[in-house]
C-alpha cells in the first residue's frame, strides 16, 4: 500500500530545499561582485604592453561609462560612435 501522505511530505521537503537554495544562489549572486571579490587589473589582464583599447558606442550610456572608466585606469582611447 502507497503512503500518498509520505510522498507528499517528501515533495514539500525537497520543494522547500529547492526555494531555499535558489533564495541563497541570488543572494549570493548580488552579493559577490560588489562586497566579496576583488576588482581585476585590466593592465596585468591585457598585457604590460597593452596601452590602447577601443569603446564603441561611447557618446552615451554604458559606452560612455566604459570610457570614463578606462581612463581613469590611464588607457588611451580610441571612442567610436
Amino acid at each position: 500500500m502507497v503512503c500518498f501522505h509520505c510522498i507528499f511530505d517528501s515533495f514539500a521537503y525537497i520543494s522547500l530545499a529547492y526555494i531555499l537554495y535558489r533564495l541563497i544562489w541570488s543572494i549570493y549572486i548580488i552579493i559577490y561582485p560588489y562586497l566579496i571579490a576583488t576588482p581585476k587589473d585590466l593592465h596585468k589582464l591585457a598585457g604590460e604592453e597593452a596601452k590602447w583599447a577601443a569603446v564603441t558606442g561611447s557618446t552615451d550610456g554604458i559606452g560612455k561609462e566604459y570610457a570614463i572608466q578606462l581612463a581613469q585606469k590611464g588607457f588611451n582611447l580610441i571612442l567610436i560612435s
